[in-house]
Order: C-alpha cells, then structure tokens, then sequence
C-alpha cells in the first residue's frame, strides 16, 4: 500500500474514533445537548436532556423550542438566537425555565453557540444546558431569608453587630445606624467609638459589664441609654454571645439591639402614676382600697393602715377581713362577691374594727376597673367612718321623736291634767263634806295623792319632750322616792325577775329635781331586767348613807343591782356613750342620760360587772343643805279672818274640772259665773263687766281664744283681774302671750287652797 492510502486510512481511523468519543460524550453527558437546526428543528438531542424534559427522543422532536420554553424567557431566547445569526455574539448563556412534560418547571443554565461552515454560513445551533433548579431554589431561599430577616429587624427595629476580639473590628448591619443616631450606611464604629455613644452615667457601667461578659459569664445582657449626635437620650436593650476558639478563649461576640425607650417611659410614667396614686390615695380623707380580679386586695391606703392598726402584709389578700365585725361579716362578704361577678358597682354598710377595738360603721362604695382595651382589671373602693354621722343622723330622729312626742304631750296633757284637776277639786270638795276622823278621809287623802302623781308624770314627759322646764332643786327624799315608784317598777320588769329592795328610812335629803331622780331610778331598773333577759333573776335595789364621801360633803348611796348577764371591759367602757347599747336598736340613750342627770346633780355613778356575774350601779348623790318640808293638809272653808270673796268668771272648757272648781269656790263664799268656751266667755264678760271681780281664764280654749279674750278685757276694764290656767309652765304662758302682761298663773292640775291663795293674790293686788 502506498504511503497516500496509508495516510487516508490513518485519517479515516482518527476519524471515526474521534466520532465515536463525540458520540459516547454525547449520549453519556451529565447535561443535556442539543444540535438545532436554524429552522428550529431538533437534529440530534443526548438522552440527559430527554430525561430533564421528561420526554421520549421522538417524543421531544415533536416539540419546538418555543413550547417547553417558559413564556416569561421566549423574548430573551429569542434575542439572543438573532444575536448569534447576526454574529454579534459567539455564544450566548442565560438562565432559563423549561417547562416539563408534567408540566412542572425546572430551571436550566443555557449555553448555546451557532455552526457556521467554510463559508462562514451558519449551520446550526449546539445547546448545551445544566440543570440548576436545586441552585435556584436554595439562592432565592437564601435571598428570602434574607430579605424577612430584613424585614424583621427593620420592623422589630434590631441592630444587629458582630465584634471580632482578636482584631477589634464591628460589623454592623439592620438597624444598627438607626438605633444611634447615625446616617444609614454609616461605617461600623470601634469599640472606643460605640463607647462614646453610651450615656455618660452608664458608660463605666457598660464597660465593666462588657469585660465581665467576655472574661466570664460569655452573655452579654443589659439595658443602657445612648446619646443621639442630635443630644437626644435613647434606651437600648442589648444581648448577645460570646463565641470560644478552639483553645477556648474568646474570638467573637455577636448580639443584637434593640430600643426600648417606649418601654422605659411607659414604665417610668406608670411609676409616676403609680406614685402619683399613692400620693392622693395616702392624703385622700377616705381610706381607699383596690383589689384585683381574683378578689383579693392588692392595696390599701396609708390612712386604712393607721385605721386598722395592721401592715400591708397583713391586709392584703384577704387579711382585712378579719377585722370586719362577725355579725356583718357574711353579709358583706356575699354582697362584695356578687358585685364582683356581676361587674357591678355596690354601696355598702359594715362594722371594721379600729386600731383601738371600737367597731365603728363604714360606708363602702367598690366599682369595677378595667384596662384601655376594656379588660376586667379588678375593683377600687373606698371607705368613709360615719359613726359619728349615724349617731348625729339617729340624735336627729330622737329629737324629731321628742318632737312628735312633745305635740302628742301637748295634745294630752291639757285633757289629762283638766281631768287630773277634775279629780282632785272633786276629792277635795268630798274631803271638806267628811267630818275629820271618818274612815273614808285616808282614801280621799290616796285619791289626792294619785292625782298629784298623776300631773307630775304629765309634767315629766313634757320636760322630756322639751315643752316645760324641771323643777327647780329642792330637798328629796331618796327612799321615799323609791316606795312610790314601787308598784309602777314592778310592772316593768320582766315577769320572772323579783324586785327587791332595802331602804334605809333615816337618810338626809338629796337636793335634786324627784322627776329626774324617779327618770335614773327607772332607767336602771329596767336595764337591769333586761340584762336577766327571759331568765329567773333578781334585782336588788338599796338606798343607804355614804359614810366615807368622795371629797367635801356627804353623799347618799342608790345601788341597783342585777344576776344578769354581767358585761365585758370593753363594754363597760362604753356604756355610757351616746347610742351605745348591747341591746336591740333604738335602746341607745338610756345609760348617757343617766349620766348626764347624775353630773348635773353633782353626783357620780360607777358599775361593777364582770361577764356571767351581773351588774352593780352605785349612783352617789349629795346631801341637801336644807331639811325637807314637813307635810300640811290642805285647809278647806274661810279659815282666814281676812279672806276676801267676790264674783268669778270661770272660762273653762273641760266640764268636770269646772263644776267642781266652782262648786268649791262657792262653799269658800264666791260668786261664779260658768263659761264652757271661748265665745261664751267673751259674751259674758261683756255682759257682766262691771261685776265680775276676777276671770279664771283656761289658755286653750274652742271657739273665742283665750287672747281674744285677754284683749277685750284690756279694752273693756283695764283694771280687771284674769288669772291664766293651764297644763304648760308660766314660761311657755308667756311666750304664748307676748305683749300681754301675764300677773297670775295658776298651773293645773292645782289644789284648791292653792287656788284660792291666788284669787286672794288678784282680789288684793
């Protein structure tokens, strides 16, 4: 064989080896390739691109490029396939999406060249393409991480830093420039720079704090402020972590900012609303309190602790309740919890014990919190002490009590005392009509007395109602006092109790007002019963002579005791207080006006007692410096020599007491003319004005009143004599008649020797 044909089969060997390389690339590339003809046909297409399309070779040829390429990248394939065919480029790379047979996307990095032949013609295009979609993927997860970590610090306003230790250097990035003050895209500051922002009162703190960190606890946390270039002060939150070599010592601290200087003067405005708070509730004239939504209180004022005698520790939660009165207790506690369920405000009255053992009464006023956002927050109240306000408020239902019990007195005591008179002018006439010695004399005598007894309780319930003025002091008789009170005592008492009482009948007088006296006796009696209750009892009542007096003067002893239930130390320290009482409501004045008459008496009055062991009242009251007034029976008929007589006008309305006063009057030699009101009086007096002497004038009268009268008379005979009568006192006569001159006053019901001393007055005057 020539040296030519050797040469020829050495190329065509080459040749086909270097074929069959191509075609063993080709086919087993880990990327797909493609040679396209420039009409878009698909010349030869290697397997690896098949698989990435998800199709079969022949069923890819039967697909142009434009149709597995993604709509978004036609126009940028495009452009560069006219590039390579005008030769303004000689390969073209871009990334691109392939859309699969399934129809899912893949995403592919191109590069395509362009054939062209001897002529420089093009051939076709060779399309190599990697499959990138896991690159993608994980890029544009990276970048969106990113991006939210942005995101997040921005909204979160972090800063974030990374400080390398070995070479002193901070990288800075989210909001770090801002947190400081300074202009975005400010360089990363040194330590000593980062040092300087710091607030001058935290700087040396924060200094300390950082070495500690990375010396020791390798956690930096702390709160400091930074001054903005613009002299504005901010607070920061700073955390981070410090990160060991492989030999263990520090190489990195990364951390993060973060302001919080809303935080801060949210918190420091809540201090001072707080303390603020605090100031009015500790100054306020209430005690006040605030509780939580579990219903336990979290809160007391100053002044509720100086109330309580307690601290705060032993109020709060439900510590105070403990100092509510057992009796109220329950109660108040029911209406506090249903308020609190109910989200209601209440108003309430209870019992708190003071700091001194007094339960004084508390008005109580609670009503809800809630947050801004309308949340249920829990309770404030407070409490207002007015004791003092309901002992004034029921001082001033006793005194409009008295006041109604002064008109009813009002009202009886005119008919009770005519009919009094009634009976009194009737016995004393019977008494005239016996012969002196006869058995019926002591009856009449009792019926008299009865009457005058009769008046004085008229005349007691009127001083007590305020429409008449005590007796003025005159000696007593303390023992005697005490046997006239005895049947009235014993119908007061409880059935089971047995009075008892040892009277000593030699006593000097007492210079005191017997209405008053007969008041403290009774007073104590019935207390003393009601002290033994519904039980069998005693009560011990004894008069004696004190033989060693407290201080100058002698003094007389009035001892009343019980076997009741006795009385405790806090409450015998009481007893005498206004409104204060053991016993049911509405039986508080009676120990305090005991007291009082006592005091004004100049006398004192103690008690022994002791729980389960009764009770012992010793009132001491002074001896008279004058002896009492020995008895005179009334004289009857014209015993006096120089008596004198005349014609009497007796206006009176009440016909028992005038039949009897003028049958009484004519046996003594009058001449009494009777007028049953006031129109008949006035008629008469006009008709007998030049004989009548004297009127005997009733104050309350029907029909003409007794002033019309008073003035006519004045008109008619200025020299006329008229004595007023009534059941009122001369006082109340005169306020009644101002302008009047009133000379004579007779008081029913009154005896008539009295009554005939005071005609005799007129008729002689």
């Amino acid at each position: 064989m020539s040296t030519e044909g050797t040469q020829r089969e050495g190329s065509e060997a080459a040749l086909n080896e270097s074929e069959e390389r191509f075609q063993a690339i080709f086919a087993q590339a880990a990327v797909g390739i493609a040679q396209i003809g420039l009409d878009g046909a698909w010349l030869l297409v290697n397997s690896r691109f098949c698989q990435m399309l998800g199709y079969s070779e022949a069923e890819l040829r039967r697909k142009t490029l434009q149709y597995i390429t993604h709509p978004d990248d036609n126009d940028e394939s495009l452009a560069g396939r006219r590039q390579l065919l005008a030769g303004e480029i000689s390969s073209h790379t871009m990334e691109k999406r392939y859309i699969r047979q399934d129809g899912t996307i893949f995403w592919g990095r191109l590069h395509r060249s362009l054939v062209r032949d001897h002529d420089n013609l093009p051939k076709y295009f060779i399309a190599v393409v990697e499959d990138i979609t896991e690159k993608i993927h994980a890029e544009r997860a990276l970048r969106d991480s990113e991006q939210r970590l942005m995101l997040a610090q921005s909204a979160a306003q972090v800063g974030v830093w990374d400080r390398n230790l070995r070479v002193n250097e901070i990288l800075i990035s989210g909001e770090y420039d801002r947190l400081y003050g300074l202009s975005p895209g400010h360089r990363p500051l040194t330590y000593e720079e980062w040092l300087s922002l710091i607030h001058p009162e935290d700087r040396e703190r924060v200094r300390n704090l950082m070495r500690d960190t990375i010396e020791r606890t390798h956690v930096w946390d702390a709160e400091f402020r930074v001054v903005w270039p613009d002299g504005s002060v901010h607070w920061l939150l700073g955390k981070g972590t410090v990160f060991l070599d492989n030999s263990g010592r520090p190489a990195r601290i990364i951390g993060v900012n973060l302001d919080i200087t809303e935080r801060k003067q949210a918190a420091a405005a809540l201090v001072e609303s707080e303390e603020r708070f605090r100031n009015m509730a500790d100054t306020a004239p209430v005690m006040i309190w605030v509780a939580g939504t579990d219903k336990l209180c979290t809160f007391f004022s100053k002044r509720c602790l100086e109330f309580t005698g307690q601290s705060i520790e032993q109020k709060i939660g439900d510590g105070w309740v403990a100092g509510v009165h057992p009796d109220d207790r329950e109660g108040f506690l029911a209406r506090y919890s249903s308020s609190f369920d109910a989200r209601q405000e209440f108003q309430t009255v209870f019992r708190l014990r003071r700091a001194d053992g007094e339960y004084r009464s508390m008005l109580t006023v609670g009503a809800p919190r809630f947050t801004p956002g309308g949340v249920f927050a829990g309770f404030i109240g407070s409490c207002v002490d007015i004791t003092e306000l309901r002992r004034t408020q029921e001082e001033v239902l006793a005194r409009q009590k008295l006041e109604s019990l002064g008109v009813l007195a009002g009202g009886i005591a005119h008919d009770f005392n005519n009919l009094l008179g009634g009976i009194l002018a009737e016995a004393e006439l019977v008494e005239s009509d016996l012969a002196a010695g006869l058995p019926a004399g002591e009856e009449i005598t009792r019926i008299k007395a009865v009457a005058i007894r009769g008046a004085e309780i008229v005349r007691e319930l009127m001083i007590y109602a305020g429409q008449d003025q005590a007796t003025l002091a005159e000696p007593v008789d303390l023992s005697r006092l005490v046997e006239e009170l005895l049947e009235l005592l014993k119908v007061s008492i409880s059935k089971k109790v047995v009075l008892q009482v040892d009277l000593d009948k030699n006593l000097p007088a007492v210079l005191g007002n017997a209405p008053q006296i007969r008041q403290v006796l009774m007073n104590l009696v019935i207390n003393a019963s009601e002290a033994i209750g519904e039980q069998a009892g005693a009560i011990h009542v004894v008069t004696s002579r004190l033989t060693e007096s407290p201080g100058s003067g002698q003094y007389v002893r009035l001892e009343v005791s019980d076997t009741g239930c006795g009385m405790t130390e806090e409450a015998k320290a009481k007893i005498f207080d206004p409104f204060f009482t053991t016993k049911f409501v509405g039986r508080g004045l009676g120990l305090a006006v005991v007291q009082g008459i006592v005091r004004d008496h100049g006398g004192t009055i103690d008690v022994v007692s002791a729980p389960g062991q009764g009770a012992t009242f010793e009132v001491l009251l002074p001896c008279s410096p004058r002896a009492l007034r020995p008895s005179v029976s009334s004289s009857t008929g014209a015993e006096h020599a120089n008596i004198q007589v005349g014609t009497i006008l007796i206006v009176e309305d009440e016909e028992l007491l005038r039949i009897a006063v003028s049958k009484a009057l004519r046996k003594r030699g009058f001449s009494v003319i009777e007028a049953s009101d006031g129109s008949a009086g006035m008629d008469l007096m006009q008709k007998y004005k030049e004989d009548i002497d004297v009127i005997l004038l009733d104050v309350t009268l029907p029909g003409r009143s007794s002033r019309e009268i008073l003035d006519e008379v004045r008109r008619l005979r200025p020299d006329l004599k008229v004595i007023l009568t009534s059941a009122y006192d001369k006082n109340t006569i005169d306020v009644s008649f101002a302008g009047l001159p009133i000379s004579h006053f007779i008081r029913k019901p009154f005896q008539l020797s009295d009554l005939a001393s005071v005609l005799q007055d007129a008729l002689s005057s």
